[in-house]
């Protein structure tokens, strides 16, 4: 055992007081319990508040009242969980109603950009899993949804679909909005396993088409320009083809009447063609001029009454 040094330096640690009597107990009850009960009080009036406005909001949705079953507030990983959702068919023009068991809304953090809060938003239709993240700040916000996989199934719940289509769509979208109104977009839509089942479409039967590859990007330059970069439909196996790109100006309120500007091409496969239930589309593709036996075809008019010419 060695000697202590008389002369060494004292050691830091033995000169901390680990007694605790010289704090100010009397001072740190009272602020507890002054903290707990204004955390009591201020908690229930905000989750009431919280409550009636989610109510009013989704009471008050134009053309559109969405009732729900109950709502609940945890505030541990804070977040809001809306169950029985039930969306009246009238409100995406459907046959049925749109029902969603359970809807989650998270408290993710704070955002800045924009400067506000930033929220996640997670449900499910059917089997499809679906999340969506915003950031909401005052008078903007930004939604983002990150390459979602939707069925078709659950895509005809919630737009009335010319024709039944089986297969899933990869969807991307980002979207900024200025008081209330998008003014900014951008959305990536594609799938690998598109088919159009054999049906009968107005008069004209329509054998099954395995399309197989699809992919739409287009951007929202402002409320009233949407540039469409490309609408591939198709590849060297499928029965259909088609590349097109250009312009379409949307009407607030009425997308049939948004005029559309848009130049591509079109092919039919040999088999198609020589079907004679395809014989009128066969009489009305010979007007257009070929390439590469492609239909050259520019699309004017409106999405409501389409018009087509020659390139």
């Amino acid at each position: 055992m060695t000697a202590k040094n008389k002369n060494a330096a004292p050691n830091p640690l033995d000169m901390v007081d680990y007694n605790l009597s010289g704090l100010p107990y009397f001072q740190i009850l009272i602020g507890s319990s002054i903290l707990f009960v204004l955390g009591f009080f201020l908690y229930f009036p905000f989750v009431k508040k919280f409550e009636q406005g989610i109510h009013a909001a989704l009471e008050n949705v134009p053309g559109c009242k969405i009732s729900y079953g109950s709502l609940n507030l945890e505030f541990f990983l804070p977040k809001v969980i809306i169950s029985n959702v039930n969306v009246p068919s009238y409100c995406f023009k459907t046959s049925n109603d749109l029902y969603f068991e359970k809807i989650n809304l998270n408290f993710t953090g704070m955002s800045f950009s924009p400067i506000g809060l930033s929220t996640s938003l997670a449900t499910q239709i059917e089997k499809d899993k679906i999340k969506s993240y915003q950031s909401i700040g005052l008078g903007r916000q930004v939604f983002k949804i990150e390459d979602q996989s939707i069925s078709f199934n659950t895509i005809s719940k919630l737009v009335s679909l010319p024709l039944t289509i089986d297969g899933d769509l990869i969807i991307g979208a980002l979207a900024q909005f200025q008081n209330n109104q998008v003014d900014e977009a951008l959305i990536r839509i594609k799938s690998k396993n598109l088919m159009i089942p054999a049906q009968t479409v107005l008069i004209l039967g329509i054998p099954e088409l395995a399309i197989g590859n699809v992919s739409l990007k287009a951007e929202l330059m402002n409320p009233t320009q949407v540039k469409l970069e490309e609408l591939i439909i198709g590849d060297e196996r499928s029965p259909i083809r088609a590349n097109f790109r250009g312009m379409i100006y949307p009407v607030q309120g009425h997308i049939p009447s948004s005029r559309i500007d848009l130049k591509g091409e079109l092919a039919i496969s040999e088999e198609l063609m020589a079907d004679e239930k395809f014989a009128l589309l066969k009489m009305f593709l010979s007007q257009f001029s070929q390439k590469d036996g492609f239909y050259q075809i520019k699309l004017g008019g409106t999405i409501g009454q389409p018009r087509t010419s020659s390139l």
